[in-house]
């Protein structure tokens, strides 16, 4: 079973492992007992990128050997 990370407006954000169909419904606070709505977190910025770094603007080509399987051509997006 997935974890989901909830928030209660008094006690703060806490985690519990429910199934997939119950994700969306509010989970009793483990300290208050306060029905809690699931907290939507965003995903963390990288430290020292920027959006314009982060496009693969790099002529970087696998190797036919490198195990990443492209098979050595050069990968989407890139020149």
């Amino acid at each position: 079973m997935p974890t989901y990370d909830y928030r209660c407006a008094e006690c703060g954000d806490f985690a519990r492992m429910r199934r997939i169909s119950e994700r969306d419904e509010p989970c009793d606070c483990p300290v208050c007992g306060a029905a809690s709505p699931r907290a939507l977190v965003a995903a963390p910025s990288l430290a020292g990128t920027t959006a314009g770094s982060l496009d693969g603007g790099g002529a970087h080509m696998h190797s036919a050997t490198c195990g990443c399987g492209s098979g050595g051509v050069k990968l989407a997006g890139r020149s």
